[in-house]
């Protein structure tokens, strides 16, 4: 916004209101970046070369074309008629003392101008009513924060810059608003957005419309992270947890024991796990009444994937697989049943692969008991690490090899689905439907992050 503009620059340079208002100057030498034209000035030449004469100063080869009020001298234009080191010709210098007036060395300035000190400690003569650097007075120098300065009338005024305004009409701070970004002030003062719009640009914007992934945290949405990045712990805009159980930590349902498949069904029983070794008996899943009763256990023993049933001393069909899984990296397990009359096939799979089969029958399968993780019945040694999308299905879900899924979603086939996704208190819920949930001890919740990339697609 330009404060005020002085009517009289025209009297001093051969220039337009609007060349005369940026043109870069260089006082005495130096390079001043403040708007006007005052009668002080060296103005840099246009480099194209002057039209005169061989003789004149800006001939072929000189300094180039100068206003028709000012003389280039070497490579700047002078005022001749105020320039104390170039007065009334190149090279004529007053001496100590002395100013340059109207062309003329002396003692004092005539023609209304004033003797001021300049920045190269020689006096000059100067009309302080356009003088950025004596405006109103000597020494007075024209500035202001985010704009362009003038002298006019012998008062320093400012033009803003672009996208920067003077919205509280104080000189002392310049142009303070950014109006490029300000939603009070969007592209000019006093210019106010909407109620949930932004300012971008010097123009209100209205916001995205709601939607997963559009970075704000919209209704219905526990978490917008702006991606579409798996296992990072914000999925589809929901907070994605893990349940932690270190040593002695343990979760449980009781009431799942009476909805487990019976003992002539298929079955399979799988989670996402980490242990990191230092139990040596973590276990996934299990339905264990006792020491020799097991209507299945999902383990990592030793360090090693292990699927088995038992009923009885004596009884146990025994998956003892070769797959490290207490590496303390997550893997996805399952073990499988198959029943064909009284003929029953155990498969064992870690990370989507085969790792083990072993044939029985359907007698060394042990009754339903409550089922555990972290543990069986009559004790619970913890995990030293995670578990997460828990699931019993009764039905032989696999029979190849697969990718496993990074997060189930329940089906006609899904009895039980824990996907620990509560992030607080010591119960979980069951997402099947049919209500198997259960109760936590000694566990806490973890961000759900950490998988192999070949799982998380």
């Amino acid at each position: 916004l330009t404060r005020r503009w002085h009517r009289g620059l025209r009297h001093f340079c051969n220039l337009t209101l609007a060349e005369l208002r940026f043109a870069p100057l260089v006082i005495f030498g130096a390079s001043l970046a403040v708007g006007g034209c005052i009668p002080t000035l060296i103005q840099k030449p246009d480099s194209t070369g002057g039209a005169g004469g061989a003789g004149g100063a800006g001939g072929a080869g000189g300094a180039g074309s100068c206003p028709t009020s000012q003389l280039a001298c070497g490579l700047v234009c002078v005022d001749s008629k105020l320039d104390p080191a170039n007065c009334g010709m190149c090279g004529n210098a007053c001496a100590s003392g002395e100013v340059c007036s109207d062309g003329t060395c002396g003692l004092t300035c005539v023609g209304g101008s004033t003797k001021c000190g300049s920045t190269d400690a020689k006096d000059i003569c100067t009309v302080t009513a356009i003088d950025p650097l004596h405006c109103g007075m000597c020494g007075n120098v024209c500035a202001a924060d985010n704009a362009k300065s003038y002298c006019a009338e012998g008062a320093c005024e400012f033009e803003c810059d672009a996208g920067f305004g003077d919205c509280n009409a104080m000189a002392s701070d310049g142009c303070e608003t950014t109006t490029s970004t300000d939603k009070a002030n969007c592209g000019g003062c006093d210019k106010a957005c909407a109620a949930g719009e932004t300012c971008e640009g010097s123009a209100c914007k209205s916001p995205p419309a709601a939607s997963c992934g559009n970075g704000a945290l919209d209704s219905g949405e526990e978490c917008d992270d702006s991606n579409a990045n798996k296992c990072d712990g914000c999925e589809s805009c929901s907070k994605q947890y893990v349940l932690n159980l270190p040593a002695k930590a343990s979760a449980k349902s009781t009431e799942l024991a009476a909805g487990l498949p019976g003992n002539q069904s298929d079955a399979c029983y799988e989670a996402w796990g980490l242990t990191n070794g230092t139990v040596a008996d973590a276990v996934y899943l299990s339905s264990t009444a006792d020491a020799s009763h097991s209507n299945f256990i999902l383990r990592c023993q030793s360090g090693n994937l292990v699927f088995a049933v038992e009923n009885g001393g004596g009884t146990a069909l025994v998956i003892n697989s070769s797959a490290k899984c207490g590496d303390n990296k997550w893997h996805h397990v399952v073990g499988c049943r198959d029943v064909t009359g009284s003929n029953l096939s155990l498969t064992l799979y870690f990370d989507g692969t085969q790792v083990g089969t072993l044939s029985g029958t359907v007698s060394q399968v042990g009754p339903a008991a409550t089922v555990f993780v972290g543990g069986v019945t009559y004790g619970q040694d913890g995990l030293a690490g995670s578990i997460d999308e828990v699931r019993v299905s009764k039905s032989l879900r696999y029979t190849v090899n697969f990718t496993p899924a990074r997060h189930f979603t329940p089906d006609a086939d899904t009895v039980a689905l824990w996907h620990f996704n509560e992030g607080t208190g010591t119960t979980f819920a069951d997402a099947s439907g049919n209500n198997y949930g259960g109760t936590i001890v000694g566990g806490t919740w973890g961000p759900d992050t950490g998988y192999k990339p070949a799982f998380c697609p």
